[in-house]
């Protein structure tokens, strides 16, 4: 018997609620703003179809 490990494709837009909740980007926001910097969140899904493995959609938003 063989075990096979799959992730599930989620959405652009599940990756970007992830960023925010945990809010991933919060340690960059001083220095960025500081050298008048901005920071893109990129949400991306991924096929992981064995016959596929491309970038299916993704997102951008600047924070």
């Amino acid at each position: 018997m063989q075990n096979i490990f799959r992730i599930p494709d989620t959405k652009a837009d599940a990756a970007l609620a992830q960023i925010d909740e945990k809010a991933y980007a919060e340690k960059y926001l001083r220095p960025a703003r500081e050298k008048s910097q901005t920071i893109h969140a990129v949400g991306i899904n991924f096929s992981y179809a064995p016959e596929d493995r491309t970038i299916t959609e993704w997102k951008e938003r600047m924070i």
